[in-house]
């Protein structure tokens, strides 16, 4: 472990080094959004030992640039439709890092 630390930390310091001398990390970074997916963990009961079961549903095709708030809040009434407590939700996005012009 000690090694993959030391190796990561000299790995960084060459790169950061690499782009020093090339006129340092001024290129413009363009994101464009791909895609974004909705999770929600339910609890659905209770193993043998206590301990909350999850159950998992996903949603894909969530509108790119749909507002975070108005995703959680389509999160919440799916979780109510389903009739069990909401564990946790999660969005994921995917987006494409591109070098600006």
């Amino acid at each position: 472990m000690r090694f993959l630390i030391i190796f990561q930390k000299q790995l960084v310091e060459v790169i950061l080094q690499r782009c020093l001398r090339e006129g340092g990390f001024n290129m413009a970074v363009m994101v464009t959004p791909i895609k974004s997916d909705l999770t929600i963990r339910v609890i659905s009961g209770l193993d043998g030992d206590g301990n909350d079961v999850l159950q998992t549903k996903s949603f894909s095709k969530v509108k790119v640039d749909a507002a975070d708030q108005d995703v959680f809040d389509v999160a919440n009434a799916i979780a109510d439709v389903l009739l069990s407590p909401v564990f946790d939700i999660k969005r994921v996005n995917a987006e494409l890092l591109e070098e600006g012009i």
